[in-house]
Order: structure tokens, then C-alpha cells, then sequence
């Protein structure tokens, strides 16, 4: 993502409406240049870093993460095995969203 201004504003507005935290804006506001994700990128394309595979890594001023695992926590079954479209409309948000909180809902058109 890069932090134009117009996503700037779009996050102070997000920090004024309640929907991120104070601690989530200024995190986002403190979000480092692109000139700290090369160095991670040519880390993983070296003979060290060849047995890492299928990886996150977070990158933030003099700091690098992993993340762990996604962990699936709900499932939903299809005797017919293929999923329609109209069955996943209608049953993932009352099942698998269950409390899912979109974070950076979009913006109405201007």
C-alpha cells in the first residue's frame, strides 16, 4: 500500500468515525518507504534462505516478522462437493463471518 494522501485522509477519517483504533492509525502513519521491503526480497532469493517456502514475512522500521500458520476455526459442507455461487452468498457471512469485522471498509463513491 502506499501511503498517498489520499489514504492518509481516508484513515483519519476511519480514526474519527471509531472504526481503527488511535494505536492502529499511528502505526499506519509510521508505515516505512518501499526502500525497506528490498532487502527481505533479496534475503529469500539467496542459497541461505532456500528452504523457506510458503512464508509472510512483516516488514517495519528495524523490524522483521513471521507470521504463524492461518488456522482454519470454521467450515462449512457441500454434500454436491461444488460450491454455487448463490449457496456461498448465502452462507459464508451467516457462518464463516460470524463476528468478521471488515477493517477498512470501502468508501462510498464521491
Amino acid at each position: 500500500m502506499t501511503l498517498d494522501e489520499g489514504v492518509k485522509a481516508g484513515y483519519k477519517k476511519r480514526l474519527e468515525a471509531g472504526i481503527v483504533t488511535q494505536a492502529q492509525y499511528d502505526e499506519l502513519m509510521s508505515m516505512p518507504g518501499p526502500e525497506h521491503i528490498p532487502p527481505i526480497a533479496v534475503y529469500l532469493a539467496t542459497d541461505e534462505a532456500g528452504d523457506i517456502n510458503g512464508k509472510v514475512f512483516h516488514i517495519q522500521k528495524g523490524r522483521v516478522g513471521i507470521y504463524s500458520e492461518p488456522e482454519e476455526v470454521r467450515q462449512i459442507f457441500n454434500d454436491g462437493g461444488i460450491w454455487s455461487l448463490d449457496q456461498l452468498i448465502d452462507l459464508v457471512p451467516k457462518t464463516l463471518l460470524i463476528g468478521y469485522t471488515n477493517p477498512a471498509p470501502a468508501e462510498p463513491p464521491k
